[in-house]
């Protein structure tokens, strides 16, 4: 139910080792092959890995991962 949903605080932080992965690099998401989406406001939707999904681009801004939820 949409009422029992809390938002997650920014930046969301977890131990390295509760992560499937290590994070990404900068270099790896900036060269990343696998766009989902790319648009004229710059930004950039990339996968990296198996695991990591990056939107990245002029000005987005960190609070944006208020907008995913995560397990």
């Amino acid at each position: 139910m949409a009422e029992d949903w809390t938002p997650v605080r920014i930046p969301f932080l977890r131990p390295p080792s509760r992560l499937p992965a290590p994070l990404p690099k900068e270099r790896e998401f900036l060269q990343s092959p696998v766009v989902l989406r790319e648009d004229v406001s710059h930004h950039r939707v990339v996968a990296v890995s198996e695991h990591f999904i990056v939107k990245h681009g002029r000005g987005v801004e960190e609070d944006r991962g208020s907008n995913f939820t995560f397990p």
